[in-house]
């Protein structure tokens, strides 16, 4: 087993301008035998296929939809990712927010707070007034 880092993980699924660490990046997945990402990676890249390829999340759901499916990738916390995912899927809250809340719920917090007015429409978070 492999793990990269989120500019990999990127270019396997985005064509960038950079063709040769495309190709560089998807021979190394297809190589792989399974390929490691840690939650972080896996966060980062959302927020970078939004805000460096302005990606709509309809297609951002895709790719994560996509590396669930595939079983070369082996996700950590794979419950907790597949949770957040559907939270993300179902509401207008941030990817980072839905795991963070995830990874609070499975604490057993029972309150938590945010100035984050979309993060706040999720239960049980409330906006710090």
């Amino acid at each position: 087993m492999i793990a990269i880092d989120t500019n990999i993980l990127v270019r396997i699924f985005i064509d960038d301008l950079n063709d040769s660490q495309v190709k560089k990046s998807r021979d190394l997945a297809k190589k792989a035998k399974n390929v490691f990402l840690s939650e972080i990676v896996l966060v980062e890249m959302v927020w970078v296929l939004s805000r460096a390829y302005d990606l709509t999340k309809q297609q951002i759901l895709a790719i994560l939809q996509e590396i669930y499916e595939n079983s070369a990738f082996v996700v950590e916390r794979e419950q907790n990712f597949l949770e957040g995912l559907l939270l993300f899927r179902e509401n207008n809250a941030d990817f980072s927010d839905c795991m963070i809340l995830v990874a609070a719920k499975k604490a057993d917090v029972k309150d938590f707070y945010t100035f984050d007015e979309k993060f706040a429409k999720l239960k049980p978070v409330k906006k710090l007034a």
